[in-house]
């Protein structure tokens, strides 16, 4: 391009090299615009770096731009190379002033080559009182509207020409279409604001309405965020518990509801965030004065956008206090009760059985039957009793189980050859069958409780089945859940009424008992599954239920860990 230009100058088109040098500064200069209002963040920016660049392609002495305002006139946004007493002067013009309404009315850019002619106004009047003699401007327009007006001036006359129009125009419609995207995109953002607002103003009710506590840590285990509910139950003001760490080791070694307390490391947040596991209802107690109270925590780790990691956790915590009272009241009136009716309840079955015996002696056959029948009941009853003083027991850990080597295959081989032997199931004519793997190793246990979970199971398999059905019993080995551990599997299959999915997670509660249980009249407190889970889970194993193998029936069964002795 050098090269071409000074041939031109060397064959005397000195004019055409000096319009060839102008066009080609025009070109960079609009090349230099677009480059850097397309990098610009919001409206201000671009419309100061707009203006910027204008006034260097054209060679003006400074430039002004103005936006509309809600009542017709016009505000200076930007300025370039215009004293601030100056632009104080000119902060706002009215619609009606010459170059405003010139720029307006006309189609293009507007030009005023002798700013000294004309109609006079307070903008010209201020301009020509600092010198200026020219000017040139143009209406930045998108959507239909006038986004801007854009005005470059020069203190000489006559500064302004066609090829200057041509950049105006050019730099206008670069212009309006960036102001067009970014007040677009500014208006999205505004309204996603005002959205998130909303919605974090809507959070900030339903958490501050909540009665249960929440909490919201960060990575560190800092709370970022509380609830009014959550420093009540804490006993704490809210400017106290924000940036305070629930994994310092005072909460770690908070007592649990047991009375023990948590090792560090181990407590419900120290799982959340450490090894991203989710824990319910974890009893905590604290001191509020002089108050100690119970409260459970359910903490989950907060996932990353993506689910990559772990970005925190969030506890709720409510107050249990009042209900650990109940547990502990009923649970000392069951035992009370438990203990008060069994010492009569043996004297009265002791004589039942004497006059059961004299009676049958005496060849009163009638009276005899009346008499065992008051057995039958004073025996029924004594197990219900001692269900309850089980239940009691080993639920507060006042029951420690034993621990002895036990051969599962033989154990339970005796449980079945009991349960066929006994009068009250073999009336029913069901086919228990017994299937037992070879060479099975020992398992740590207390025989006499394992005894009794057999025990429950088999009655209730023939109690909830019909007369003349199959029972199964198998006794086998199966993985662990760690590494290398080994479990004996015991499983019970009936082919009775079944247990719908909805009550399968129900059937070892506390004094549960199902809607098809009622329907069948079977008699009892909803104690004994319940028993077998305290007893099963105690000895560090699992019980539980599935379908029959052919969607009728149950399936119940519980595993043991194999002893390494």
């Amino acid at each position: 391009m050098a090269d071409f230009r000074d041939g031109l100058e060397r064959q005397g088109w000195q004019s055409l090299a000096a319009r060839l040098d102008e066009r080609t500064r025009y070109f960079w200069a609009i090349d230099s615009i677009s480059n850097a209002i397309g990098s610009a963040l919001n409206t201000e920016e671009l419309m100061r770096v707009a203006l910027e660049h204008t006034v260097e392609a054209t060679g003006a002495s400074g430039g002004v731009l103005y936006t509309p305002q809600s009542d017709g006139s016009w505000k200076l946004a930007a300025w370039q190379n215009v004293p601030d007493e100056i632009a104080a002067e000119v902060l706002y013009v009215g619609a009606d002033a010459p170059p405003v309404k010139a720029l307006l009315e006309s189609q293009g850019p507007a030009v005023c080559q002798v700013l000294a002619e004309g109609p006079t106004d307070m903008l010209l009047a201020v301009a020509r009182d600092h010198g200026i003699q020219s000017w040139a401007g143009v209406v930045v327009r998108g959507w239909d509207r006038a986004w801007a007006l854009l005005a470059v001036y020069s203190y000489g006359r006559e500064a302004f020409n066609q090829a200057h129009s041509e950049v105006l125009r050019v730099i206008s419609q670069l212009v309006g279409l960036a102001l067009t995207n970014a007040i677009a995109h500014e208006n999205t953002l505004a309204q996603a604001s005002s959205q998130l607002q909303s919605r974090l103003i809507e959070m900030e009710t339903v958490l501050g309405s909540m009665s249960d506590g929440i909490l919201i840590c960060n990575s560190e285990g800092k709370v970022v965020k509380a609830n009014l509910s959550a420093c009540r139950l804490l006993g704490t003001l809210p400017e106290k518990l924000i940036g305070q760490s629930l994994l310092e080791e005072r909460w770690n070694r908070s007592p649990k509801g047991d009375g023990e307390q948590y090792r560090p490391g181990e407590g419900p947040l120290s799982a959340a965030l450490m090894h991203g596991e989710e824990c319910s209802n974890c009893p905590i107690e604290v001191t509020v004065g002089e108050q100690q109270r119970v409260l459970s925590m359910t903490v989950s780790p907060l996932r990353k956008l993506g689910g990559s990691g772990d970005d925190g956790a969030v506890a709720v915590i409510r107050d249990i206090t009042q209900e650990r009272e109940m547990e502990r009241m009923k649970d000392d009136f069951l035992s009370i009760l438990s203990h008060e009716l069994r010492t009569p309840l043996t004297v009265i079955s002791g004589y039942a059985q004497l006059l059961v015996r004299k009676l049958t002696r005496r060849d009163l056959q009638e009276e005899a039957g009346f008499a065992g029948q008051i057995e039958d009941h004073i025996t029924r009853l004594a197990s219900i009793v001692g269900d309850l003083v089980d239940s009691t027991r080993l639920e507060m850990g006042e029951q420690a189980l034993e621990a002895e080597l036990a051969d599962m295959s033989a154990l339970t081989e005796e449980v079945v050859g009991r349960i066929r032997a006994d009068q009250r199931y073999s009336d029913k004519h069901h086919s228990v069958l017994l299937s037992v793997e070879d060479g099975l190793p020992h398992v740590m246990c207390d025989r006499r409780r394992i005894d009794q979970v057999l025990t429950n199971l088999l009655s209730n398999a023939i109690r909830y089945s019909p007369d003349g059905g199959k029972i199964e019993v198998s006794v086998g080995q199966v993985a662990g859940k760690s590494e290398g551990a080994k479990t004996i599997l015991v499983s019970v299959t009936d082919e009775g009424i079944g247990v719908p999915p909805e009550e399968r997670e129900l059937v070892f509660e506390r004094a549960f008992r199902g809607k098809r249980s009622n329907s069948i009249s079977v008699q009892g407190l909803g104690l004994g599954l319940y028993i077998c889970k305290l007893i099963i889970e105690a000895r560090g194993g699992e019980i539980g239920i599935e379908e029959g193998p052919v969607g009728v029936g149950s399936r119940f069964w519980f595993t043991l860990p194999v002893s390494d002795q």
